[in-house]
Protein backbone atom coordinates (compact mmCIF):
# COMPACT_ATOMS: atom_id res chain seq x y z
CA UNK A 1 0.00 0.00 0.00
CA UNK A 2 2.80 2.42 0.90
CA UNK A 3 4.76 1.53 -2.24
CA UNK A 4 1.77 2.12 -4.53
CA UNK A 5 0.94 5.43 -2.85
CA UNK A 6 4.58 6.56 -3.06
CA UNK A 7 4.71 5.54 -6.72
CA UNK A 8 1.81 7.83 -7.59
CA UNK A 9 3.50 10.66 -5.69
CA UNK A 10 6.81 10.03 -7.49
CA UNK A 11 5.13 10.14 -10.91
CA UNK A 12 3.39 13.38 -9.97
CA UNK A 13 6.65 14.88 -8.66
CA UNK A 14 8.57 13.93 -11.82
CA UNK A 15 5.86 15.36 -14.06
CA UNK A 16 5.93 18.69 -12.21
CA UNK A 17 9.71 18.89 -11.80
CA UNK A 18 10.48 18.06 -15.44
CA UNK A 19 7.46 19.83 -16.89
CA UNK A 20 6.12 16.65 -18.49
CA UNK A 21 2.79 17.11 -20.28
CA UNK A 22 1.56 13.56 -19.59
CA UNK A 23 -2.03 14.49 -18.68
CA UNK A 24 -1.49 13.53 -15.03
CA UNK A 25 -4.56 14.13 -12.89
CA UNK A 26 -5.85 12.97 -9.52
CA UNK A 27 -9.09 10.99 -9.64
CA UNK A 28 -11.18 8.72 -7.44
CA UNK A 29 -11.24 4.96 -7.86
CA UNK A 30 -14.43 2.93 -7.43
CA UNK A 31 -14.34 -0.82 -6.89
CA UNK A 32 -17.96 -1.87 -7.12
CA UNK A 33 -20.56 -4.55 -7.61
CA UNK A 34 -23.95 -4.32 -9.24
CA UNK A 35 -25.00 -7.64 -7.71
CA UNK A 36 -26.56 -7.91 -4.24
CA UNK A 37 -25.00 -11.33 -3.61
CA UNK A 38 -21.49 -9.78 -3.93
CA UNK A 39 -21.99 -7.02 -1.34
CA UNK A 40 -20.57 -9.08 1.55
CA UNK A 41 -17.45 -9.83 -0.49
CA UNK A 42 -16.99 -6.15 -1.33
CA UNK A 43 -17.45 -5.06 2.29
CA UNK A 44 -14.84 -7.61 3.40
CA UNK A 45 -12.47 -6.16 0.79
CA UNK A 46 -13.00 -2.67 2.17
CA UNK A 47 -12.24 -3.85 5.70
CA UNK A 48 -9.12 -5.69 4.58
CA UNK A 49 -7.93 -2.59 2.70
CA UNK A 50 -8.32 -0.45 5.83
CA UNK A 51 -6.26 -2.95 7.84
CA UNK A 52 -3.57 -2.77 5.16
CA UNK A 53 -3.45 1.02 5.49
CA UNK A 54 -5.51 1.92 2.42
CA UNK A 55 -8.12 4.60 3.28
CA UNK A 56 -11.49 4.03 1.67
CA UNK A 57 -15.20 4.62 2.09
CA UNK A 58 -18.14 2.31 1.40
CA UNK A 59 -20.78 4.10 -0.68
CA UNK A 60 -24.15 3.15 -2.12
CA UNK A 61 -23.91 5.21 -5.31
CA UNK A 62 -21.29 6.08 -7.92
CA UNK A 63 -21.12 8.50 -10.87
CA UNK A 64 -21.67 5.55 -13.26
CA UNK A 65 -24.81 5.87 -15.41
CA UNK A 66 -26.23 2.59 -14.11
CA UNK A 67 -27.30 1.23 -10.74
CA UNK A 68 -24.80 -0.42 -8.41
CA UNK A 69 -25.33 -2.36 -5.19
CA UNK A 70 -22.24 -1.10 -3.33
CA UNK A 71 -18.87 0.47 -4.03
CA UNK A 72 -15.56 1.16 -2.30
CA UNK A 73 -14.32 4.67 -3.06
CA UNK A 74 -10.55 5.18 -2.99
CA UNK A 75 -9.60 8.86 -3.12
CA UNK A 76 -6.38 10.43 -4.44
CA UNK A 77 -5.82 7.89 -7.21
CA UNK A 78 -4.43 9.06 -10.53
CA UNK A 79 -4.30 8.54 -14.26
CA UNK A 80 -1.77 9.71 -16.85
CA UNK A 81 -0.38 8.99 -20.32
CA UNK A 82 2.43 6.49 -19.67
CA UNK A 83 4.21 6.80 -23.04
CA UNK A 84 4.37 10.60 -22.89
CA UNK A 85 5.72 10.28 -19.35
CA UNK A 86 8.35 7.65 -20.22
CA UNK A 87 9.49 9.42 -23.39
CA UNK A 88 10.17 12.57 -21.37
CA UNK A 89 12.09 10.59 -18.72
CA UNK A 90 14.17 8.89 -21.42
CA UNK A 91 15.01 12.30 -22.90
CA UNK A 92 16.74 13.27 -19.63
CA UNK A 93 19.28 10.44 -20.03
CA UNK A 94 22.15 12.12 -21.88
CA UNK A 95 25.56 10.47 -21.70
CA UNK A 96 28.00 10.69 -18.79
CA UNK A 97 27.78 6.92 -18.51
CA UNK A 98 24.04 6.69 -19.09
CA UNK A 99 22.57 5.96 -22.52
CA UNK A 100 19.43 4.67 -24.21
CA UNK A 101 20.02 2.03 -26.89
CA UNK A 102 16.94 1.71 -29.08
CA UNK A 103 16.19 -1.15 -31.49
CA UNK A 104 18.67 -3.33 -29.61
CA UNK A 105 17.76 -6.86 -28.58
CA UNK A 106 19.21 -8.11 -25.31
CA UNK A 107 20.27 -11.77 -25.71
CA UNK A 108 21.79 -12.67 -22.35
CA UNK A 109 23.14 -11.26 -19.09
CA UNK A 110 26.30 -12.62 -17.45
CA UNK A 111 26.69 -11.88 -13.74
CA UNK A 112 30.18 -10.89 -12.66
CA UNK A 113 32.55 -8.05 -11.89
CA UNK A 114 31.75 -6.41 -14.22
CA UNK A 115 28.49 -7.79 -15.63
CA UNK A 116 28.26 -8.31 -19.37
CA UNK A 117 25.04 -7.78 -21.35
CA UNK A 118 25.14 -9.49 -24.73
CA UNK A 119 23.01 -7.85 -27.42
CA UNK A 120 22.51 -8.30 -31.16
CA UNK A 121 24.66 -5.20 -31.68
CA UNK A 122 27.51 -5.75 -29.26
CA UNK A 123 28.32 -6.13 -25.58
CA UNK A 124 27.53 -3.68 -22.77
CA UNK A 125 29.57 -3.60 -19.54
CA UNK A 126 27.94 -2.64 -16.24
CA UNK A 127 28.54 -2.89 -12.49
CA UNK A 128 24.90 -3.75 -11.77
CA UNK A 129 22.07 -4.89 -14.07
CA UNK A 130 18.32 -4.54 -13.58
CA UNK A 131 16.32 -6.74 -15.95
CA UNK A 132 12.93 -4.99 -15.95
CA UNK A 133 11.35 -7.01 -18.75
CA UNK A 134 7.81 -8.34 -18.86
CA UNK A 135 9.33 -11.79 -18.33
CA UNK A 136 13.03 -11.66 -17.34
CA UNK A 137 15.04 -14.14 -19.41
CA UNK A 138 17.93 -14.25 -16.94
CA UNK A 139 16.19 -16.76 -14.69
CA UNK A 140 14.67 -19.65 -16.61
CA UNK A 141 14.26 -21.97 -13.62
CA UNK A 142 13.65 -20.29 -10.25
CA UNK A 143 11.50 -17.42 -11.51
CA UNK A 144 9.64 -18.89 -14.50
CA UNK A 145 7.81 -21.39 -12.28
CA UNK A 146 6.51 -18.56 -10.06
CA UNK A 147 4.90 -16.34 -12.71
CA UNK A 148 2.14 -16.90 -15.25
CA UNK A 149 1.17 -14.92 -18.35
CA UNK A 150 -2.43 -13.79 -18.80
CA UNK A 151 -4.02 -12.18 -21.85
CA UNK A 152 -6.05 -9.02 -21.20
CA UNK A 153 -8.30 -7.16 -23.64
CA UNK A 154 -9.51 -3.58 -24.09
CA UNK A 155 -11.70 -1.49 -26.36
CA UNK A 156 -12.07 2.27 -26.83
CA UNK A 157 -15.69 3.42 -26.89
CA UNK A 158 -17.41 6.66 -27.79
CA UNK A 159 -20.59 7.01 -25.71
CA UNK A 160 -23.52 9.41 -25.57
CA UNK A 161 -23.83 9.14 -21.77
CA UNK A 162 -22.97 12.22 -19.74
CA UNK A 163 -21.38 11.34 -16.41
CA UNK A 164 -18.12 11.88 -14.50
CA UNK A 165 -15.85 9.91 -16.83
CA UNK A 166 -12.65 11.02 -15.12
CA UNK A 167 -12.85 8.46 -12.31
CA UNK A 168 -11.54 4.89 -12.37
CA UNK A 169 -14.05 2.04 -12.10
CA UNK A 170 -13.64 -1.73 -11.80
CA UNK A 171 -16.05 -4.47 -10.75
CA UNK A 172 -15.42 -7.74 -8.88
CA UNK A 173 -16.93 -10.06 -11.49
CA UNK A 174 -14.97 -13.00 -12.87
CA UNK A 175 -13.86 -12.13 -15.48
CA UNK A 176 -13.79 -8.55 -14.26
CA UNK A 177 -14.27 -5.28 -16.15
CA UNK A 178 -12.70 -1.87 -15.72
CA UNK A 179 -13.64 1.54 -17.10
CA UNK A 180 -11.55 4.68 -17.39
CA UNK A 181 -11.50 7.64 -19.74
CA UNK A 182 -9.08 9.16 -22.22
CA UNK A 183 -9.08 12.31 -24.32
CA UNK A 184 -8.57 11.19 -27.91
CA UNK A 185 -7.75 14.24 -30.04
CA UNK A 186 -10.32 16.29 -28.18
CA UNK A 187 -12.95 13.56 -28.19
CA UNK A 188 -13.64 11.81 -24.86
CA UNK A 189 -13.59 8.03 -25.00
CA UNK A 190 -14.05 5.25 -22.49
CA UNK A 191 -11.47 2.51 -22.24
CA UNK A 192 -13.25 -0.68 -21.22
CA UNK A 193 -11.09 -3.68 -20.46
CA UNK A 194 -10.79 -7.02 -18.74
CA UNK A 195 -11.79 -10.52 -19.88
CA UNK A 196 -8.40 -11.83 -18.69
CA UNK A 197 -7.51 -15.48 -19.21
CA UNK A 198 -4.34 -17.54 -18.96
CA UNK A 199 -2.31 -17.18 -22.14
CA UNK A 200 -2.51 -20.18 -24.46
CA UNK A 201 -5.57 -21.69 -22.80
CA UNK A 202 -8.20 -20.09 -25.03
CA UNK A 203 -8.05 -20.61 -28.78
CA UNK A 204 -10.94 -18.34 -29.77
CA UNK A 205 -9.66 -15.06 -28.37
CA UNK A 206 -12.03 -13.00 -30.54
CA UNK A 207 -14.90 -13.95 -28.23
CA UNK A 208 -13.34 -11.82 -25.48
CA UNK A 209 -13.54 -8.68 -27.62
CA UNK A 210 -17.16 -9.57 -28.35
CA UNK A 211 -17.84 -10.02 -24.63
CA UNK A 212 -16.40 -6.55 -23.93
CA UNK A 213 -18.53 -5.03 -26.69
CA UNK A 214 -21.65 -6.74 -25.32
CA UNK A 215 -20.85 -5.51 -21.81
CA UNK A 216 -20.30 -1.96 -23.11
CA UNK A 217 -23.64 -1.94 -24.92
CA UNK A 218 -25.39 -3.31 -21.83
CA UNK A 219 -24.05 -0.54 -19.56
CA UNK A 220 -23.56 2.54 -21.76
CA UNK A 221 -25.20 4.35 -24.66
CA UNK A 222 -22.54 3.30 -27.18
CA UNK A 223 -22.20 5.43 -30.30
CA UNK A 224 -19.26 3.56 -31.76
CA UNK A 225 -16.31 1.37 -30.84
CA UNK A 226 -13.11 2.83 -32.29
CA UNK A 227 -10.24 0.60 -31.12
CA UNK A 228 -9.48 -2.95 -30.02
CA UNK A 229 -6.22 -4.19 -28.51
CA UNK A 230 -4.87 -6.79 -26.14
CA UNK A 231 -1.85 -7.12 -23.89
CA UNK A 232 0.03 -9.42 -21.58
CA UNK A 233 -0.28 -9.35 -17.79
CA UNK A 234 2.22 -11.25 -15.65
CA UNK A 235 0.76 -12.74 -12.46
CA UNK A 236 2.99 -13.87 -9.55
CA UNK A 237 2.04 -16.89 -7.46
CA UNK A 238 1.55 -14.90 -4.23
CA UNK A 239 0.00 -11.71 -5.64
CA UNK A 240 3.07 -9.53 -4.98
CA UNK A 241 5.60 -8.53 -7.65
CA UNK A 242 9.09 -9.99 -7.77
CA UNK A 243 11.39 -6.97 -7.44
CA UNK A 244 14.89 -7.54 -6.13
CA UNK A 245 18.09 -9.51 -6.52
CA UNK A 246 17.93 -12.36 -9.01
CA UNK A 247 18.27 -15.85 -7.52
CA UNK A 248 21.87 -17.13 -7.55
CA UNK A 249 23.14 -13.68 -8.67
CA UNK A 250 25.32 -11.05 -7.02
CA UNK A 251 24.88 -8.05 -9.32
CA UNK A 252 21.75 -8.83 -11.37
CA UNK A 253 18.27 -7.71 -10.30
CA UNK A 254 14.84 -8.47 -11.74
CA UNK A 255 11.43 -6.77 -11.75
CA UNK A 256 8.30 -8.58 -12.93
CA UNK A 257 4.88 -9.85 -11.87
CA UNK A 258 2.97 -6.56 -11.60
CA UNK A 259 -0.52 -8.14 -11.94
CA UNK A 260 -1.65 -5.40 -14.30
CA UNK A 261 -0.41 -2.63 -11.98
CA UNK A 262 2.75 -1.90 -13.95
CA UNK A 263 2.38 1.88 -13.93
CA UNK A 264 2.79 2.01 -10.14
CA UNK A 265 4.70 -1.20 -9.39
CA UNK A 266 7.09 -0.50 -12.26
Amino acid sequence: AQAARRSIERIEENAKRLGIDCEFERVNGYQYTAKSDQVDELEAEAEAALKAGVPNELVFESPLPYQIARAIRFEHQAQFHPLKYLAALAATIEGDGSYVFEETRMLDVHDGEPCRITTDRGTIIADEVIVAANVPVVNKFFLQTKIAAYRTYAIAVQVANRFDMKNLYWDIDDPYHYVRSVDFNGSPRLIIGGEDHKTGQDVHTGIHFQNLEDWAHAHFDVERITHHWSGQVIEPVDGLPFIGRNSMSSHVYVATGYSGNGMTMG
